[in-house]
């Protein structure tokens, strides 16, 4: 995706509470020496005991995201599903996770923004899983910096956005883009890629 390649920021084994620890790996792409998107994905560090993995309702079960395709029946051995919903912050910076902060800090280091449009992505068999998000800044596609730490009255909630045709646009592109994202992250769990991937980058201007 884009003429330069992606570079890991950072990756760490986190003590979970499943035997087979995850790993969550931050990859940023830069175009002119800036970044231009970044990706964090989350898997298993170890192979699972064939009883798979039930994903956190927390974050699949919800309706206040922009955008919801998962299945309801959170079947533990097979389920695949993603989502659009907005970060603040992208992590809550209460978190004492080494990894998240690494992440934080580099991102009030690399670019100066509070919001990013996530597309979020879960895949999982009876072994394995993984949890992907491809973030979209707004402050890179013609928005204004946004100054409002809380998630709920933030002018990217999708109540928000009902009255402005910029953001909704930029929403319903992240929509198609996630659509030719989400067959690609499925082959890529699955071990099976093309060569060459018929997605290349989000592309949006205000």
């Amino acid at each position: 995706m884009g003429a330069e390649t992606f570079q890991r920021f950072t990756g760490i084994q986190r003590p979970d509470p499943d035997p087979a620890q995850s790993v969550s790996m931050f990859l940023v792409q830069r175009e002119g020496g800036k970044y231009a998107r970044g990706i964090i994905i989350t898997t298993n560090a170890k192979a699972g005991d064939g009883n798979g993995w039930v994903r956190n309702h927390s974050i699949w079960a919800r309706k206040n995201v922009h955008f919801n395709d998962s299945d309801k029946n959170y079947n533990t051995a097979e389920s695949e599903c993603w989502q659009i919903n907005h970060n603040v912050n992208f992590y809550n910076y209460s978190s004492k996770n080494v990894f998240l902060l690494s992440f934080k800090s580099f991102q009030r280091a690399e670019f100066d923004t509070t919001t990013a449009v996530a597309l979020e992505f879960w895949v999982n068999d009876q072994y394995d899983m993984m949890f992907l998000r491809y973030y979209i800044l707004p402050i890179l596609h013609g928005f204004a910096r946004s100054n409002d730490l809380k998630w709920k009255s933030r002018e990217w909630h999708p109540e928000a956005i009902i009255d402005d045709a910029d953001r909704k646009r930029l929403v319903s592109a992240a929509r198609e883009f996630g659509k030719l994202m989400y067959p690609l992250v499925k082959e890529g769990f699955a071990n099976d890629l093309p060569k060459k991937p018929s997605v290349t980058d989000f592309a949006f201007q205000k």
